[in-house]
């Protein structure tokens, strides 16, 4: 099935919702369909843009930027190239000016899904 990726951090999708139960029953009809028509899925992704920027590729001067700035810390930390990285992912992250100062992030996003979910009788 998909792995979800969100801008920011590393982050796991919200179990139980309604909202990825139906996409995890469109994306099992999807499979079925390709199976049954001779193709293999090897695998899916999830692209959602919810973010400011209508623009979903990511404007060269950030990309350029944060490689100057980060080097490899961008694949260390989130598992992809920053080449990869959307427009409102990469605007994001240039606000930052260290390596350590996303991985902070990361670890306070990861705390507060935490804690939001148990509020919501959840476990993470």
């Amino acid at each position: 099935m998909a792995a979800e990726r969100r801008p920011g951090c590393a982050s796991r999708p919200n179990p139980g919702t309604a909202s990825r139960r139906s996409r995890d029953i469109k994306m099992h009809v999807l499979e079925q369909y390709s199976s049954m028509n001779g193709g293999n899925a090897i695998g899916s992704i999830l692209l959602v843009n919810a973010g400011r920027s209508t623009n979903f590729r990511a404007v060269k001067k950030h990309i350029q930027l944060l490689e100057e700035r980060f080097g490899d810390e961008i694949k260390n930390i989130f598992g992809i190239q920053t080449s990869a990285l959307t427009a409102n992912e990469a605007s994001y992250l240039v606000g930052f000016r260290t390596a350590d100062e996303i991985r902070n992030r990361c670890v306070k996003a990861e705390k507060e899904t935490t804690k939001r979910l148990l509020s919501k009788n959840y476990s993470s």
